[in-house]
């Protein structure tokens, strides 16, 4: 029998014990390792993320200012409370053990934090004693949630310092909820330039990953330039204690503001526009220097004010606004009119161009008070019942006589007419830069009609039409007939009637390009583009003057319409034009376009009566283009336009201090439209077709006389050219 050695198993026990502790050790050394060096990083972040909280700061948006420095759209500081979610829903749920009320994520099946009940357990009865307005939804409090939880959401804004006291007493036990001071959009005086600054509002739809700014711009140059005007956003981090209350908060890098804009516009004579046209219920006005093609003031009215949309605009006021029959929202200066007899420069500048159409200044078109041309009558205006006779350009243009282009239109040709127009940018949008980007948006292009015009126009339709057949096979394609375009459609665009539309701007290019002797250039509204950076400012992005094309025009021959036009205001149709400074002579042309609209479902008589000017005649500074919905005519309606403008403009040229004032937005009114007859067509004629351009029908000798008239005493009463004819026999 074999009996164990004590000895040997106390060795064998002893380095057992020993290759366990080594084991032990080891695995102690392998796991300190792991969670100091290895992994230490990590549990170092969790850390910070347990007593602190990173945040976004969003930047300040760059200020837009006219030419002379005078900021039109800036900012302010503005005293908000805002929460951070994540640590007022991590309160809720250490305070209810974990329990946390969920909801669905907005557009997918994935559930969240009910947040907006998490908010109104932990502080909805404070802000109901406060009467603080609730400004967002549930909807943009869950989309802030998942989104950008990093962001603060804002609950009230703009608090005044008796609010801010209240709040401040009564908030000190809800974690995640403070008062913060950010910079805000404020435009400084109202309405004025609205429809060129345009608005700012909230991001609507932004993926999680991206930074989503607080306002971004929504119309105007506000959208068009909010690339440079966005600044880069900065952080911070806030400092908390155990239970979720911020402490204080440690700056790590500051938000940049955005870049700076200059315009081209003049705060002052855009105080001056804008008052003078509130006489109107709907218009605009262009101011330009012909010189470089500076826009130096642009109105639409009615208009609106930026800064009810600031931080976001009431939904009743939005439906309101879209709501409006006279589209307070619509830039009208960028928006195309049939041009009436202002066409008619066009129609000069065309001929005096074409050596075909062998004419000059010099020479005489005998024209009657009815001339019959395309195998019809043509009439002049009413009241014009003698006709002009034997007249040359100069006297065409004083008296606005029909009769005259009409012949002139046929001689040039349409050809020429659309070469011309061409050159000074009819049916284009010039806004644009080098790149032919759009430097504000709702600018439309117009329409310059012609025979290739014509024929692209039936084409498309016919395309639609085919369009349409293939999603539904029971649409009959209606049987055209084929419009050709004839002398009848070129004396109607003569006058500036027809198929013609222009816009304020367009027609003042048009001018500019007569007043500076030749010179068609594009119109500029930003000058240049800066951004701050340090203590230097660096140019983002110039907007040099740019010449678009030339007239070629005789210097003489460009001079005789200029004294066509000068005669226009000192013995023609537009004298009321006149500010009686012999140092501020004005030379214009009045226009009356035929229109008809349905207004509160009745068609009405809405003419749209123009000016178009520029002033001093010797050397030109100044170019004033008005146009008035439902006016009577351009002489009566506008030029008095035109002539207030001029005046307060000279008055500021001699000194005279411009008052600034904050500008509510005008109202738009249908004064100046008359009762039509009964429509004798298609009863479906409502709508938005209804507020498309009526052209007025070539005239038979039986045919009621409907032309412009440009006289200031017109009766407006209808004669047919039978009369006109017997008339004059007698």
């Amino acid at each position: 029998m074999l009996i164990d050695n004590p000895v040997n198993n106390a060795d064998v026990r002893l380095k057992f014990l020993g290759l366990s502790v080594l084991v032990a050790v080891g695995i102690l050394i392998f796991a300190l390792y792991k969670i100091q060096v290895k992994e230490g990083a990590m549990y170092a972040t969790s850390l910070r993320n347990q007593t602190t909280v990173p945040v976004v700061l969003s930047p300040a948006r760059g200020s837009i200012l006219d030419r002379n420095g005078v900021g039109l759209a800036e900012n302010k500081a503005s005293i908000d409370v805002d929460v951070y979610l994540r640590e007022l829903v991590g309160y809720y749920s250490r305070s209810k053990k974990g329990k946390l009320p969920k909801t669905n994520v907005p557009g997918q099946k994935a559930q969240m934090p009910n947040v907006p009940l998490i908010l109104q357990e932990s502080a909805g009865d404070i802000f109901s004693q406060l009467a603080f307005t609730r400004t967002f939804t549930d909807k943009e409090l869950l989309n802030h949630y998942y989104q950008t939880p990093n962001v603060p959401f804002q609950l009230v804004h703009n608090l005044d310092f008796t609010q801010l006291s209240k709040f401040s007493e009564r908030t000190v036990n809800i974690p995640g909820i403070q008062e913060s001071a950010r910079p805000v959009r404020t435009y400084n005086f109202g309405a004025l330039a609205s429809h060129l600054i345009g608005y700012v509002g909230r991001v609507e739809e932004v993926s999680k990953s991206e930074f989503v700014p607080e306002s971004i711009g929504k119309e105007g140059l506000e959208k068009t330039l909010d690339e440079y005007l966005q600044g880069k956003p900065g952080y911070k981090m806030l400092r908390k204690n155990n239970v979720g209350y911020i402490l204080g908060a440690d700056a790590i890098q500051q938000p940049s503001v955005g870049g700076t804009v200059y315009l081209s516009i003049d705060a002052r004579i855009q105080q001056i526009v804008e008052k003078t046209m509130r006489r109107v219920g709907r218009g605009a006005a262009v101011v330009m220097d012909p010189n470089t093609g500076d826009i130096l003031a642009m109105v639409s009215v009615p208009s609106f004010d930026p800064n009810s949309f600031v931080p976001s605009l009431d939904p009743k006021e939005w439906r309101r606004l879209v709501a409006d029959s006279t589209k307070p929202l619509t830039n009208r200066a960028l928006s195309p009119y049939a041009a009436g007899s202002t066409f008619k420069t066009l129609v000069a500048l065309a001929a005096l161009s074409n050596p075909k159409a062998n004419f000059t200044p010099k020479t005489i078109i005998y024209s009657p008070s009815a001339v019959f041309l395309a195998n019809r009558w043509w009439p002049d205006w009413p009241n014009n019942v003698l006709g002009g006779g034997n007249i040359t350009l100069h006297t065409a243009m004083e008296w606005s006589t029909n009769t005259f282009f009409y012949q002139l239109g046929i001689r040039t040709g349409i050809e020429s007419m659309v070469q011309m127009a061409k050159k000074i940018g009819f049916g284009e949008k010039l806004l644009v830069d080098e790149n032919n980007n759009p430097i504000i948006g709702g600018e439309q292009a117009g329409q310059m009609p012609g025979p290739q015009w014509m024929e692209d126009k039936e084409t498309k339709q016919i395309e639609l039409w085919k369009a349409r057949k293939k999603r539904d096979p029971k649409f009959k394609i209606p049987r055209t007939w084929r419009e050709r375009w004839s002398d009848g459609h070129t004396a109607n665009t003569s006058i500036g009637q027809g198929y013609v539309e222009v816009t304020p701007l367009q027609m003042a290019v048009m001018i500019s390009a007569v007043a500076n002797g030749g010179d068609v250039l594009y119109p500029r509204l930003v000058r240049a583009i800066t951004q701050m950076e340090g203590s230097e400012t660096k140019l983002l992005k110039e907007y040099p003057v740019r010449k678009r094309a030339e007239l070629g025009i005789k210097p003489e021959y460009l001079k005789a319409l200029k004294d066509g036009l000068r005669a226009v205001v000192q013995t023609g149709t537009g004298k009321k034009a006149s500010i009686g400074e012999p140092d501020f002579l004005i030379s214009g042309k009045t226009g009356t376009a035929q229109f008809n609209s349905f207004i509160q479902g009745s068609l009405m008589k809405d003419n749209r009566t123009w000016f178009t000017s520029f002033a001093p005649y010797d050397k030109p500074r100044y170019v004033v283009v008005i146009m008035v919905e439902g006016g009577v005519s351009g002489g009566s309606t506008s030029a008095p336009l035109a002539s207030e403008i001029f005046r307060g403009i000279h008055s500021m040229e001699q000194g005279t201090p411009i008052e600034m004032s904050y500008l509510n937005p005008a109202k738009g009114n249908y004064a100046g439209v008359t009762s039509m007859p009964p429509v004798t067509g298609d009863p479906s004629l409502t709508g938005a077709a209804a507020t498309q351009t009526m052209p007025t029908e070539l005239l038979d000798p039986s045919s009621p006389i409907i032309p412009e008239d440009e006289s200031e005493n017109a009766t407006g009463a209808s004669r047919t050219i039978q009369e006109f004819m017997n008339r004059r026999t007698r």
